[in-house]
């Protein structure tokens, strides 16, 4: 038995199940949430590529929202999102920001893919594209 949560823009769910529930709260997020959350970082470039497994998006969400505090609405039509994906098993993401936030979107997104890797969070290994996801 799962129960949900709306705190803040995502669901929560606390896995409850006692026969193999975790215990733990889940947030229960769909790429369509951090796109409906974030429609200005997303209004020309990809959406968040099928390749993203969901339990990324937590990260993703977290690097969003962090994009959102950072760039302030004068400038927010100078960036956007070219591209969210998986590439061999890391999270990969190419953008458009003024120059002067760089460095600081650039640090910003090293700390997603650091999180991403230190917890584990790697796709299956995907035969058709002919490689295995570290483990």
């Amino acid at each position: 038995m799962a129960i949900r949560w709306h705190f803040f823009q995502f669901p929560v769910v606390f896995d409850s199940n006692p026969k193999g529930g975790t215990g733990k709260l889940v947030i229960d997020m769909k790429k369509v949430d951090v796109l409906n959350r974030y429609p200005w970082q997303f209004r020309i470039g990809r959406e968040i590529d099928h390749s993203v497994p969901e339990s990324w998006l937590p990260t993703i969400a977290d690097l969003c929202a962090a994009i959102d505090e950072l760039v302030g609405q004068d400038v927010q039509e100078q960036f956007y999102w070219r591209d969210i994906k998986e590439k061999r098993g890391q999270l990969a993401v190419d953008y458009v920001a003024p120059a002067v936030l760089a460095d600081t979107i650039e640090a910003l997104v090293d700390a997603a893919e650091s999180d991403c890797r230190k917890a584990g969070q790697t796709p299956p290994t995907n035969a058709s594209n002919k490689w295995i996801s570290p483990c």
